[in-house]
């Protein structure tokens, strides 16, 4: 089994010489944002919150970020990547994930350690990172999902996080 442990922090909690140089996971949350995140994100935080700010036009953003890891350390971008593909299934399925996220090769990376692993473990800590940060977004213990293959397609689950029906817009 792969575990990896994912504290997700607001924006507004870190600063940006805590975040310099570390790889992680960006929940952006656009001012368009309502219910579901803008953008999801992995690898070197700083430079992640950067393309959202420019390219993807998130001028007035808020949200989470979850630092993997000590700065540089071997893994943290794969634990990043694998924290980010298991978000995105869980948004899919409760209709909360990247409104402009499209599914990209960290599922890939996922399918590769799951077969290696067996099974994917993710503890996440601090904020639920799938609640807009204007709810009430803050955990008091740990979510957990474990993330498993059936046939070649990565399947999730979890006691706390639940499938809802998605919206049609």
């Amino acid at each position: 089994m792969h575990s990896i442990i994912a504290d997700f922090y607001r924006f507004n909690e870190l600063t940006i010489d805590q975040i310099q140089g570390h790889d992680g996971v960006v929940v952006a949350y656009g001012s368009r944002a309502k219910a579901r995140a803008s953008f999801i994100f992995a690898g070197e935080i700083v430079t992640r919150l950067k393309d959202a700010w420019e390219k993807e036009s998130l001028h007035s953003t808020d949200g989470f970020i979850a630092l993997m890891g000590n700065e540089g350390k071997a893994g943290d971008l794969e634990n990043a990547q694998l924290t980010r593909a298991i978000l995105l299934m869980i948004g899919d399925h409760t209709d909360r994930g990247g409104i402009a996220n499209i599914k990209d090769a960290d599922f890939d990376k996922a399918r590769r350690r799951v077969k290696l692993s067996n099974m994917i473990k993710l503890r996440v800590k601090g904020h639920d990172p799938l609640i807009p940060p204007w709810e009430k977004s803050t955990l008091d213990g740990a979510k957990e999902v474990t993330v498993f293959l059936e046939e070649d397609d990565l399947v999730w689950d979890s006691d706390h996080w639940k499938r809802r029906k998605k919206r049609l817009v």
